[in-house]
């Protein structure tokens, strides 16, 4: 479980299985937690490196004083993929 500092706000996330397997973005309903997806994890995790995230405003990543998108949502996970060098989902 890990913490980064990304488009104005604190980002949560958890990535987790081999460096060796294909990644796989796991995003969580716009009311939901990446905790939704814990039932899976040790499924997904012998054949990828999953990565799993609480958009802005859920969970344990922070929530901005103003309003925010969907496209905001986007941004984030995009640059959470470019802080952890994913090029590829």
């Amino acid at each position: 479980m890990s913490v980064i500092q990304v488009n104005g706000i604190d980002l949560f996330y958890t990535l987790e299985g081999s460096s060796e397997n294909e990644p796989l973005l796991l995003v969580a309903g716009f009311d939901s937690d990446s905790s939704t997806w814990a039932a899976m994890m040790p499924l997904l995790v012998e054949q990828y490196r999953v990565l799993r995230f609480d958009n802005r405003g859920i969970g344990q990543s922070s929530a901005p004083d103003s309003s925010y998108s969907i496209k905001q949502m986007a941004e984030d996970a995009a640059a959470l993929l470019d802080y952890l060098s994913i090029s590829h989902i």
